[in-house]
């Protein structure tokens, strides 16, 4: 395997250096498989992954030879830090997490995990927005540009180093790329939940680089932003909070004036359904009071109208029932839709035209309900005689028949 047979070379050799995609040493041959390495080096075998060069003639044990090592960064193999940084930031793709870095071999703690986030958060802000010539571009109401400064491997080590010792550094970072990028959850409602703010997110965003990056020296802003990238994302999250804040009451506001219209064309209906019906009640009364001096009136004719009043009695009667189911609902609408307390009043007041409205129609089908018992009362006296019932003769009669 490339890597090991590389790295073998490194451990043995001496006065190892890396310079961009360049390994320089020297290695003093002390056995016979040593030998065998140089020579495999120098075979052409392993030119797909690295130039071997040397100024030595012969190879045998006991000699002192250089060495150098060229890598192709193509193949995800990088012999030092610069060359990697580099790479990374002249890239548009995702970081291959299979990348070899020899230096990092060598050295002590390893910095990959932060260059790995802090290119992700790169890359993050390159796709969200506007990205050409080196220079992330963030547009609000002005415009900031951020070069990504390619030749500063070392500043980008010393922030990795910054990182790796400041665990909340390291975090902030990855959950900040993780929230611009709606992946801070494996669940797909949380996932779809963010995307429906993804442009307020990018927004948010774009107007906190731009208070906070704008005043700073051009060259200076992305390593800025890296340094201070724990106030700026707390900033970042009070504004989204404040976001949620105004859509969530913007929701519960246009579900307010939604859910008063429709309690109020329920309310509407009840009287609309039973207007039909209620308005041949005077006739039912003129009828009734005639039978009392006109004793030729049609029985069945009388009887139709007591059938007919008692239809209509239990259409009001279910009117009545459904104007207190509606007021049972209005009175639950706060509680199962979770209505803000600072947005109750808005609800009281959005409600209250459906509220008298409810309480002129309860009255009005009370009464029609108590016309109609009398009416019923009437028609069973044509076919009875109850003068001793006072419901009887409330209704006109004449006395001389």
């Amino acid at each position: 395997m490339i890597e090991t047979k590389i790295l073998t070379l490194i451990e043995q050799g001496t006065d190892i250096v890396f310079t961009q995609n360049n390994i320089k040493g020297n290695l003093v041959l002390k056995n016979p498989e040593q030998v065998a390495l140089i020579k495999l080096f120098e075979s052409g075998g392993l030119t797909k992954y690295v130039q071997f060069q040397t100024s030595a003639l012969s190879y045998k044990v006991g000699s002192n030879i250089d060495f150098s090592l060229t890598l192709n960064a193509l193949t995800g193999h990088y012999a030092s830090y610069q060359s990697y940084i580099e790479h990374a930031l002249n890239s548009n793709d995702i970081i291959d997490l299979n990348r070899i870095v020899y230096e990092d071999k060598v050295e002590v703690n390893s910095l990959l995990a932060s260059l790995e986030v802090i290119f992700n958060f790169i890359h993050c802000l390159k796709k969200h927005y506007y990205y050409q010539n080196n220079q992330i571009v963030i547009f609000a109401q002005t415009h900031c540009e951020i070069p990504i400064r390619m030749g500063t491997a070392e500043k980008y080590l010393q922030i990795a180093r910054s990182y790796q010792r400041s665990e909340d550094l390291f975090n902030t970072v990855k959950n900040l790329t993780d929230w611009l990028n709606a992946d801070i959850s494996d669940d797909e409602e949380v996932k779809k939940s963010l995307m429906v703010h993804e442009t307020e997110r990018n927004t948010i965003v774009a107007v906190e680089l731009l208070e906070k990056l704008s005043n700073q020296d051009e060259d200076k802003r992305i390593f800025f932003l890296l340094e201070n990238i724990l106030s700026i994302y707390q900033s970042i999250l009070s504004r989204y909070s404040l976001y949620l804040e105004d859509f969530k009451f913007s929701k519960f506001n246009d579900k307010i004036a939604e859910n008063a219209e429709k309690f109020l064309d329920k309310t509407n209906d009840i009287i609309v359904n039973l207007q039909n019906q209620i308005l041949a009640i005077p006739v039912a009364v003129a009828l009734i009071s005639i039978t009392k001096s006109d004793s030729g009136i049609n029985g069945f004719l009388i009887g139709s109208f007591m059938v007919y009043s008692f239809m209509v009695l239990y259409a009001t009667l279910q009117q009545l029932y459904n104007l207190c189911h509606l007021k049972r609902q209005i009175q639950g609408f706060v509680v199962e839709n979770k209505i803000p307390k600072e947005i109750k009043d808005k609800w009281n007041r959005e409600i209250k035209p459906a509220k008298i409205k409810m309480i002129f129609h309860a009255i009005y089908l009370s009464v029609v309900t108590l016309l109609l018992i009398l009416i019923i009362s009437n028609c069973f006296s044509y076919f009875y005689t109850w003068s001793s019932c006072y419901l009887v003769n409330l209704l006109p009669s004449t006395i001389n028949k």
